[in-house]
């Protein structure tokens, strides 16, 4: 069964804002990157699901040969304005189609792999060594199921984000309802858009993603040829199957 998809194309204006605070990279997660490549020499990265360049851009800044690629014309259209000058190779790609050249790292950040079936990420994990020489870095995050099944705010909505950038305010509201038999949650989300004195706009939308505990993942990366792994919680802490939302994987190619 495949999995509800949001529609990015359409999402891609509103991405910075909403996702980002409109700040258009994410300072933390680049400077958690920056360390852990810098500590095993990454001179080039493939950022498989790079959508409005929060990831790609911030790495190209630390003057590393960044590829770009993701799947929505749109978010590379936005991601392509934000990077002039920069040197990014942006090209338009599935994450789970073969992925052409050789780095010493590949990420997909935000999720990303939340959006495709784990027989995809199966295939992703395949392609993904291909592109890796012996001792590349495969980095990624997902959703820790452990948590969200038992903790998850489920059958009614919650405020995930709340952000006032001075000109524009926006509040999302989430409603989730978790698939325990196929790990897969089905987000709803409900914008509110409001420039200064102006009528909100509301936006909806949804999409499903599947959830993974960290022992599966160990597992999967494994028979892919990936045999080292380490893993981290929130804020690229140390990972707790009970109170880390996040599961962030760094995995080294044999």
């Amino acid at each position: 069964m495949s999995l509800k998809s949001y529609d990015y194309d359409r999402y891609a204006p509103d991405y910075d804002l909403v996702e980002l605070g409109g700040k258009g990279v994410t300072a933390e997660g680049n400077w958690f990157l920056h360390k852990l490549f810098r500590r095993h020499r990454v001179v080039s990265v493939l950022d498989l699901t790079c959508g409005t360049g929060a990831q790609a851009i911030g790495l190209a800044e630390h003057g590393y040969k960044v590829t770009a690629s993701d799947i929505s014309e749109g978010m590379l259209k936005v991601a392509r304005r934000k990077a002039r000058g920069l040197g990014i190779r942006f090209r338009h790609g599935d994450m789970t189609q073969p992925q052409p050249g050789k780095f010493d790292a590949v990420i997909a950040m935000f999720n990303s792999v939340g959006h495709i079936t784990p027989a995809q990420l199966d295939k992703t994990m395949r392609h993904v060594s291909k592109n890796l020489d012996s001792g590349g870095l495969f980095v990624f995050d997902a959703f820790n199921y452990d948590l969200l099944a038992a903790h998850g705010s489920f059958g009614h909505d919650f405020i995930d984000i709340a952000t006032d950038t001075g000109k524009t305010k926006v509040v999302r509201f989430n409603r989730n309802s978790l698939d325990k038999r196929r790990r897969v949650m089905r987000v709803r989300h409900r914008v509110y858009v409001q420039q200064v004195l102006k009528k909100p706009e509301i936006r909806r939308d949804s999409c499903d993603l599947q959830l993974y505990t960290a022992p599966m993942l160990r597992d999967m990366l494994r028979k892919n040829g990936f045999r080292r792994t380490r893993q981290y919680g929130d804020k690229f802490r140390k990972f707790d199957a009970s109170s880390s939302l996040f599961i962030v994987t760094v995995a080294t190619r044999d």
